[in-house]
């Protein structure tokens, strides 16, 4: 699943990475590997993010939730991005027909989002950051009314950065760990677990100096809860620091441990990744990516 952006619309695609070689055109091929492209709509305004979940169990597959920016005309007070929930269509999901199942409007410049099950409730939640306003914000998705917030934490010398949703500690539900900007001895690493009655704990909580920017997980022990990779920018006259932290949940193995820091390179160009299993041994690998 994809936005792009096209002048001053915008356009929403989802790919077939692996499709049966008998359904699609003898050009879409790409190392002997057929690929197709299941669905594609112009959106009326410029996208910002897209992610996919679970978001009606009564629905085959799952959901998608992207926004966009509204044309001017579209706008309502002071509301001007556009949150949208497809829903595919029919009785077996097949990717190329969907439904809006809900839209929501917001004032915020939501720059991250994430998702994941925080409340074991069996429909994923929605986290999502504004870093330029330093907003957390988690909300639960209702077929009928779509987004509603249940949880907020904002503080303007306390910035959160990123957000990822994902199995940090093994247990029951996931965690939900970001990043913030926060002075010593305030913590700017978490792990925020779901204490029930639309509240969380701190599972986990550090501090790391200078702040970090960016947060994924990746299962690298390979024993079924995933470590928490910490990107950060370092300032010149601090020297050559480390700019990834690795920071697990128990987990003694020997790939966890060798891979605490790592020093990266210096022009702190490495800002992004995520983790997978991406040569079949179990373990997950990180991938970075940088400008």
């Amino acid at each position: 699943i994809a936005v792009g952006i096209d002048g001053s619309l915008g356009k929403l695609a989802v790919y077939d990475p692996v499709a049966p070689e008998s359904e699609t055109d003898s050009s879409r091929v790409i190392g002997g590997i057929p690929w197709d492209t299941l669905y594609e709509t112009t959106l009326p305004g410029q996208p910002r993010l897209v992610q996919s979940g679970e978001f009606d169990t009564a629905a085959p597959g799952d959901e998608i939730i992207y926004n966009y920016v509204l044309p001017v005309e579209e706008r309502s007070n002071d509301d001007w991005l556009r949150f949208v929930l497809l829903r595919g269509e029919g009785n077996q999901a097949d990717g190329r027909t969907w439904g809006v199942m809900a839209t929501h409007d917001t004032g915020n410049d939501w720059t991250w989002i994430s998702v994941g099950n925080v409340d074991g409730a069996g429909i994923d939640e929605v986290a999502l950051v504004d870093e330029n306003r330093g907003n957390l914000n988690i909300y639960r998705v209702s077929p009928e009314l779509g987004l509603i917030r249940f949880f907020r934490n904002s503080a303007s010398d306390k910035e959160w950065q990123n957000v990822e949703i994902g199995q940090y500690i093994n247990d029951a539900v996931e965690e939900v760990v970001a990043v913030r900007e926060a002075d010593y001895p305030l913590s700017n690493v978490f792990a925020l677990h779901y204490a029930g009655s639309d509240s969380f704990t701190d599972a986990f909580f550090a501090h790391n100096n200078p702040n970090p920017r960016f947060v994924f997980l990746a299962d690298i022990g390979g024993n079924g809860d995933k470590e928490m990779v910490v990107l950060r920018k370092v300032r010149p006259e601090l020297g050559n620091l480390p700019r990834l932290f690795v920071y697990d949940h128990g987990d003694t193995n020997a790939d966890a441990i060798a891979l605490r820091e790592h020093a990266l390179d210096s022009d702190n160009g490495y800002l992004s990744g995520t983790g997978a299993a991406v040569d079949g041994d179990g373990r997950d690998e990180f991938v970075l990516i940088r400008d």
